[in-house]
């Protein structure tokens, strides 16, 4: 769980550059993600206001 939410935290301890590839990898997947999900929510909220309104 901790690995998901702080994937840089894993390349820090280990000081391992395969490791830190894997991690980087992985939190700009998680990061790509969270921005898809955060532009299309808001466009969502957009379009129901408007639709209230």
């Amino acid at each position: 769980m901790y690995f998901c939410l702080f994937p840089t935290w894993h390349s820090k301890v280990f000081r391992n550059d395969v490791i830190f590839i894997y991690d980087k990898y992985f939190f700009n997947l998680w990061f790509d993600l969270y921005l898809k999900y955060f532009f299309l929510t808001s466009e969502l909220i957009i379009l129901i206001s408007s639709l209230w309104v």
